[in-house]
C-alpha cells in the first residue's frame, strides 16, 4: 500500500520542521547541518522551505538522524504487539 501524496508530504514537513527544531536546538547553520547530512547547503534550504521533489521520507529519517535525532517505527499488529526499529542519531 501506497501512501497517498497528501499524507506523503505531511510526513515529510513533519520530519522537516524536526530537522530545522533540531539545528535551531544545536546552533548549526545550513552549511553545517547540510554537510553532516551528505546534503548540499541549496538542497537543505529548499527541504526547510517545503520543496520536497527529491526527498523520500526515508532520505530525510536519514538527514534528521544524521544530525542527532532517533527516529522511531512502530507498527501495531492486529494482536496487540508492537514491533519497533529505531535508527538512531549521532
Amino acid at each position: 500500500m501506497q501512501l497517498s501524496i497528501e499524507n506523503e508530504n505531511r510526513l515529510k514537513a513533519w520530519i522537516a520542521a524536526h530537522i530545522a527544531r533540531r539545528m535551531e536546538e544545536q546552533n548549526l547553520s545550513q552549511t553545517n547541518a547540510a554537510a553532516l547530512m551528505g546534503l548540499k547547503q541549496p538542497d537543505l534550504s529548499a527541504l526547510l522551505n517545503g520543496k520536497f521533489a527529491g526527498f523520500s521520507a526515508e532520505r530525510l529519517a536519514r538527514c534528521l538522524s544524521a544530525i542527532g535525532g532517533n527516529v522511531r517505527l512502530t507498527v501495531d499488529e492486529p494482536t496487540g504487539a508492537q514491533d519497533v526499529f529505531v535508527l538512531e542519531g549521532n
